[in-house]
């Protein structure tokens, strides 16, 4: 995950741009409560299985796609499996060396199923035969002011619009996690993109999908 330097800059001016785009949502399946003490997309069948990136550091790729297809999801009731391989492939956003959100491509172009155009784990020609059947209407942040969103208006957003993409440093403590709660305090610079699903006010976590 490389963020740009004006990403803040960029930040602001695309959610100018998406007051423009956006449409309403429906209400939350489930009924999310942003109030609630605990709330997971999983739990309302909203969120595509975790998928593997690989050696390859596409996990940009992977951030946007969860973020894309959960909120499909919550839209239209149903899962659908796209093409991160795409979306590295053809979208200029990033490489297997890294890169940042693509929901531009996503709004643009679009994205075909996985099953059309399989991950590969490494960078490939962009194929042009392919039909993009799932676009995204608008995208924007959280709060583009701060670099970290308060708690409750990322609980706000994962109500409004579904799975959101974040970021964190994926230390060397992050890597070997294997089960239960993670909690370690690092000052690391973000280098990996993960899907925000839920919270869990008892257990102060959130609840992540990791590729």
């Amino acid at each position: 995950m490389v963020a740009p330097e004006d990403w803040q800059e960029q930040a602001r001016r695309q959610n100018v741009a998406a007051e423009s785009m956006k449409q309403p949502m429906p209400p939350s399946i489930g009924a999310c409560d942003a109030t609630a003490s605990s709330f997971s997309w999983v739990d309302e069948g909203r969120v595509t299985p975790v998928r593997d990136q690989g050696s390859c550091g596409s996990c940009w790729a992977f951030g946007t796609h969860g973020a894309f297809e959960g909120s499909y999801a919550v839209i239209n009731q149903d899962l659908v499996d796209t093409a991160e391989q795409q979306t590295l492939d053809c979208s200029g956003a990033g490489s297997c060396g890294g890169g940042w959100w693509a929901f531009k491509y996503l709004v643009d172009t679009g994205s075909t199923d996985e099953t059309d155009y399989p991950y590969t784990a490494q960078d490939g020609m962009c194929q042009t035969n392919v039909q993009s059947l799932y676009t995204a209407a608008a995208w924007g942040y959280v709060d583009p002011n701060v670099e970290i969103p308060s708690v409750d208006a990322l609980k706000g957003a994962l109500c409004a619009y579904g799975p959101i993409a974040v970021a964190v440093a994926a230390t060397l403590a992050f890597q070997a996690y294997t089960s239960g709660v993670f909690n370690e305090n690092s000052s690391a610079t973000i280098d990996h993109a993960v899907t925000l699903v839920g919270w869990d006010d008892s257990m102060q976590a959130w609840r992540i999908k990791n590729s």
